[in-house]
């Protein structure tokens, strides 16, 4: 997940596609990799340290079958 404050052009959305670990950083606000692999904390790589906490809930977990499909279709 990431956040930006303004809308993208079309050649910035592209580059984010083709790059997803290394997006445009200009705006960027938050950015939730969620690789910790599972638990209640996910932290933000945007540099702003905006790290994220689940309340009120199980913590969560990476579905690896999900994951792995989305690398294959990209």
């Amino acid at each position: 997940v990431r956040l930006y404050n303004y809308g993208f052009h079309q050649h910035e959305i592209e580059h984010n596609i083709l790059n997803p670990r290394n997006p445009i950083r200009d705006n960027l606000r938050l950015w939730l990799q969620m690789e910790e692999g599972k638990g209640l904390t996910v932290h933000d790589w945007s540099g702003l340290g905006r790290n994220g906490t689940l309340t009120g809930t199980m913590p969560w977990v990476r579905n690896v079958r999900e994951r792995l499909l989305a690398e294959v279709l990209a």
